[in-house]
């Protein structure tokens, strides 16, 4: 990153928007390719029985505490506090 903003600063001012565009362009196309590896790599570990089943598993306990959360939303204030649910 030190090595992109000391180029851009010694780049006259014409070249340098043309320069900031491609960064943000490669920027992009890094992006891209992290979110396709990604997929693909759960998809692969989706086809695999016991992967799956540790992946469903963490999803369910991450997503645990905000169905919680929501379930209890669904009571009214008075009611939460009369049965001493925090």
């Amino acid at each position: 990153m030190n090595k992109v903003i000391t180029v851009l600063k010694i780049t006259p001012r014409a070249n340098r928007e043309a320069l900031i565009k491609c960064w943000q362009h490669w920027r992009m196309w890094i992006k891209v390719k992290r979110l396709m590896k990604y997929h693909l790599r759960k998809g692969n570990h989706q086809l695999m029985p016991i992967k799956a089943d540790l992946m469903w598993a963490f999803d369910k306990w991450k997503r645990s505490d905000a169905e919680k959360a929501a379930h209890m939303d669904t009571f009214n204030f008075q009611y939460n506090k009369d049965h001493n649910i925090r």
